[in-house]
């Protein structure tokens, strides 16, 4: 019961330069310096947000898992809200970040154990943007993996994320050998 995933023609190339970043989160005050927020579904299906958590809604909330998170650098200027966002993000293993003194955004794990390079694609992809080359560049080879077609709409966006690094790339190499000329 996934969200359905917005055209191609349609994402922002954004943050395909995002790279991980490492993090300890014990290292930091929750709820001082860093919060973090997400969506689950309950018995019922149906979708409940960490800012809206009453405690007794039968999920829990556990927020990020591994060491590192994914920078969405200025991503509030681009008009989300952090509900409209868990909310997309619900049937993805991976949670918003917010760090208070530098008031910027990163997406986070909430689970591990296997290669999610996938579900962090499709992360970006759900949220309106290309991958970041450093997922999409990379993707497993995993048994019944890449067939259906929500699967090769990743796909999809993930060669396109390819095209524009080549392209920015093609332009760079352009004016590097005009300066040189």
């Amino acid at each position: 019961m996934k969200n359905q995933l917005p055209k191609l023609a349609d994402l922002k190339a954004a943050f395909i330069n995002v790279q991980p970043v490492n993090h300890d989160w014990a290292s930091l005050e929750y709820g001082e310096q860093w919060h973090s927020y997400e969506a689950a579904r309950n018995d019922d299906g149906k979708v409940i947000l960490s800012t809206e958590d009453d405690g007794d809604n039968g999920v829990t909330f556990d927020g990020p898992m591994m060491s590192y998170f994914y920078p969405l650098p200025e991503w509030s200027r681009y008009g989300a809200s952090v509900d409209d966002t868990i909310r997309a993000l619900v049937d993805l293993p991976l949670c918003l970040v917010h760090f208070e003194e530098s008031d910027e955004y990163g997406l986070a794990l909430t689970g591990g154990g296997m290669d999610l390079s996938p579900e962090i694609c499709e992360a970006f992809i759900t949220l309106g943007y290309l991958p970041p080359f450093h997922f999409a560049a990379d993707l497993p080879a995993m048994a019944g993996r890449w067939t259906s077609p929500r699967d090769k709409a990743i796909l999809a966006a993930c060669r396109k994320t390819c095209q524009v690094v080549k392209m920015r790339a093609g332009s760079a190499l352009r004016r590097l050998r005009e300066l040189s000329a």
